[in-house]
């Protein structure tokens, strides 16, 4: 599984590298990137992929959503709003950080992913997750990393079906 990160202070990496933990440990191959170390092709290649976005900053009238979004993030963004590829075969999930200050932009980056993504056709394995940053409990981060495997899981049939 890839898990991009997007991230200006690096709140939205540790949140990341928790959830590889977690992954890793219940037998998940995971490799971690930077938003702006991945290209378009290459999520039309992936089936799962988790994104970890933090909101940079609130301005009062953002003229594109990439105005809300760490630099690497912005940069991914506007690649895939220009090249368009077919995410079809991608599932995804988004853990979401912002300060509960940016009002209505609080975790606005998620929120911005979550819908390009739906545009070109990906299809979310569970609702994303909006943490207020810094984080002060893990717990709901811990949760959501369960539920995530536990959307992950193939389906098994039960035994005695043929």
């Amino acid at each position: 599984m890839l898990i991009v990160v997007g991230t200006q202070t690096l709140s939205s990496l540790e949140a990341a590298e928790r959830l590889q933990g977690h992954l890793n440990r219940w037998g998940y191959s995971t490799r971690l990137r930077l938003a702006e170390e991945v290209r378009p092709a290459e999520l039309t290649r992936e089936e799962c992929t988790l994104f970890c976005l933090s909101t940079w900053r609130w301005i009062p009238r953002p003229k594109e959503p990439a105005d809300l979004l760490p630099q690497g993030a912005a940069w991914l963004y506007q690649r895939l709003e220009a090249a368009q590829p077919d995410l079809s075969r991608l599932r995804y999930a988004v853990c979401a950080l912002g300060e509960r200050a940016y009002g209505p932009y609080f975790c606005k980056a998620g929120s911005i992913y979550t819908q390009l993504l739906g545009r070109l056709g990906a299809r979310p394995l569970q609702c994303r997750l909006e943490l207020a940053s810094p984080v002060e409990s893990w717990e709901e981060l811990d949760d959501w990393a369960m539920a995530l495997a536990v959307s992950l899981k193939p389906k098994v049939r039960p035994s005695g079906c043929l």
